[in-house]
């Protein structure tokens, strides 16, 4: 791929928190970290980390994705004090991306198994106008903090399927981080609700044994999902698989197949930042190894997969 016009990118997937106790971001300091030591990463370190892009990369905008499903563990979602702290990340977000040059969206954590998620719901629909979906992190058994401890698999539990599919009914897409033991079940939740937009988060968190030894698992869930025509995949936090997967065959090889799986019309990347960064991924290296996943599929696959796909998963032209 040669070409002269910087490759824009629309980051599909970052977070920012601030950790200090008078911040108000409503975060868990215990489970969360600091970055660079630095209790707070706002939207400024944020972009300062995406300055590293090489050359031919420009930076547009994104889509913050909430942080707070994985904190405070013990407390189950239906506690007025973590739904305060759910609405608390969603305005402190709101006021760092508000009025920024370049085009964020909001993507906050909502408890789909709330019995009042419809009015949360349309109370974020009428104060945030870059409201775009919701995020929930499913990850059960391996479970992330949350669900081992407070809510269990949410996608066997029917009130959070109900909320679930409020989504639907207000054009509201869902970002679906989970386990490849899970894509069935939330294939056949989305037999209810075929046209929403699911965005599968970070390739489906699979383990490097996902790819392997149990790669039928793996494909043959991915391929059910993809048959939903809104059902898009995020290749993002593929560090998580192996950290050095610039260097794996394995890894580039089971990407492809994701590619061709879904397609490239919908397949997006995002940064994960700033846990990527931790993880040794900062932006001059990660974009180039991300570039070299996909160049052989042409200009117009790239860009679609950096900027465009994520922009219309997300409405952010509409």
């Amino acid at each position: 791929m040669a070409t002269d016009t910087p490759i824009e990118f629309f980051d599909s997937h970052f977070h920012i928190w601030d950790l200090k106790e008078d911040a108000g971001s409503g975060h868990d300091p215990t489970i969360l970290f600091a970055p660079n030591d630095n209790p707070r990463y706002d939207l400024e370190k944020y972009k300062a980390d995406l300055s590293q892009l090489p050359n031919n990369f420009v930076h547009i905008g994104g889509v913050f994705v909430e942080a707070m499903s994985v904190c405070f563990p013990e407390t189950p979602g239906t506690d007025e004090k973590f739904l305060a702290a759910c609405a608390t990340e969603a305005e402190w977000v709101h006021k760092e991306i508000d009025g920024d040059t370049n085009n964020y969206m909001l993507c906050p954590s909502v408890v789909l198994e709330d019995p009042n998620v419809a009015t949360v719901l349309d109370q974020l629909i009428a104060r945030y106008p870059n409201f775009c979906g919701v995020r929930q992190i499913c990850n059960f058994e391996p479970s992330w903090p949350r669900n081992k401890q407070a809510l269990g698999n949410p996608l066997i539990n029917q009130q959070w399927i109900a909320g679930f599919r409020l989504l639907a009914q207000r054009k509201l897409s869902f970002d679906a981080q989970l386990n490849p033991s899970q894509f069935v079940q939330l294939a056949e939740i989305m037999e209810s609700t075929p046209d929403m937009t699911v965005i599968i988060d970070h390739c489906g968190s699979p383990i490097l044994t996902d790819i392997t030894e149990k790669k039928d698992v793996y494909f043959s869930g991915l391929e059910r999902l993809a048959k939903f025509p809104n059902v898009y995949m995020k290749i993002s936090m593929i560090c998580y698989t192996d950290a050095k997967f610039d260097e794996s065959e394995v890894v580039h090889s089971a990407l492809q197949r994701v590619i061709s799986i879904f397609g490239s019309d919908r397949c997006m990347f995002g940064s994960n930042y700033p846990v990527d960064v931790k993880d040794g991924w900062p932006s001059n290296k990660l974009f180039p190894a991300l570039l070299n996943l996909v160049k052989h599929l042409g200009d117009d696959a790239v860009r679609a997969m950096f900027s465009a796909n994520a922009r219309r998963a997300y409405r952010v032209d509409k």
